[in-house]
């Protein structure tokens, strides 16, 4: 197969039953794009706007040629299908769907180029169905990895830099980002500056002060610690932030989950099998919040649910 970064689309839809643990994955088709204009990207971000809207930031398409460019992407369906739980793997389930590219003229501040960095949404609710802001922090260039943190607004399409104030992170990439509470941010692990792989865990808040907006940041001081990762995702379910697979450099080198309470901020750590299958099945019992958080590998899917235990 020819080596390529492509710049097609493709749309995967999940069904399911959490309280069955079923799920069924149609197949991935290739949607068509409405509007020419994405270029070929790796490593670039995708942040959900809600409403069918996402975000694309930055990526390159090779070492030497880094994307400073938004795109916002709009996904419409072209007709109304209904499902049956009975009929959830056959075809005629699937509609037709258009991908809307618009590449966006942005204002303000300047945006460097970069790939391998994270961009969070701040929650509508705070902020409106129409004005949204998304976070981007961190990433690499060319010859450097950085530490800043840049505001988005998409409505405005205005870019501000934001100083860093508080227990402001080092320079990192490869790092994951999950959005906690409708103005939190929580940042965990990467790549720093000389390749070091990290485990620290940092929460984002956007402050507003007289006009000014300012990033204050606030590190987890982690009980037992955990260890460090890259690449991988993190995920907010209630009070526990999860951290699954990535790259960990003892054993074969492949993460397992980690979940930590937010509150607490009590980490406790699972391998997970690296073939497929379903032999997975783990219970986290926190004590001093009560809760059962239980996760399920089924063929290579995730389902994370949780019941409250009695004291």
């Amino acid at each position: 197969m020819r080596h390529a970064r492509l710049s097609s689309s493709m749309l995967v839809t999940v069904y399911g039953a959490t309280d069955a643990v079923k799920a069924s994955v149609l197949p991935i088709r290739r949607c068509r794009v409405a509007t020419e204009g994405l270029p070929a990207l790796m490593f670039h971000s995708l942040t959900p706007l809600g409403a069918g809207r996402f975000l694309i930031a930055g990526g390159r398409g090779s070492p030497h040629a880094p994307s400073s460019k938004f795109f916002l992407l709009t996904l419409k369906y072209e007709d109304t299908v209904t499902c049956s739980a009975d009929h959830l793997s056959k075809s005629h389930c699937l509609r037709n769907a258009v991908h809307l590219w618009t590449e966006l003229e942005m204002c303000g501040d300047p945006f460097i180029a970069r790939w391998r960095h994270t961009a969070s949404v701040m929650s509508s609710q705070q902020l409106g169905d129409c004005d949204f802001k998304v976070i981007i922090f961190g990433g690499r260039t060319n010859d450097s990895v950085l530490d800043d943190t840049v505001e988005v607004d998409i409505k405005g399409k205005v870019i501000t830099k934001l100083e860093n104030k508080g227990d402001v992170p080092c320079a990192r990439h490869s790092h994951s980002a999950a959005e906690h509470t409708d103005q939190d941010i929580i940042i965990s692990g990467g790549l720093s500056e000389s390749e070091t792989v990290l485990s620290d865990i940092y929460c984002l808040r956007v402050k507003d002060c007289h006009g000014k907006r300012w990033a204050l940041w606030k590190k987890f001081d982690l009980g037992p610690p955990i260890e460090p990762r890259y690449s991988h995702t993190s995920h907010v379910y209630r009070e526990f932030l999860l951290l699954v697979g990535g790259v960990q450099m003892r054993g074969s080198g492949a993460g397992g989950l980690t979940v930590i309470n937010i509150n607490s901020h009590l980490a406790r750590s699972f391998e997970l099998p690296v073939s497929y299958g379903y032999a997975l099945f783990l219970v986290v019992y926190f004590q001093s919040r009560c809760w059962i958080c239980r996760c399920v590998v089924r063929r290579n899917l995730f389902f994370f649910t949780s019941t409250q235990a009695s004291c």
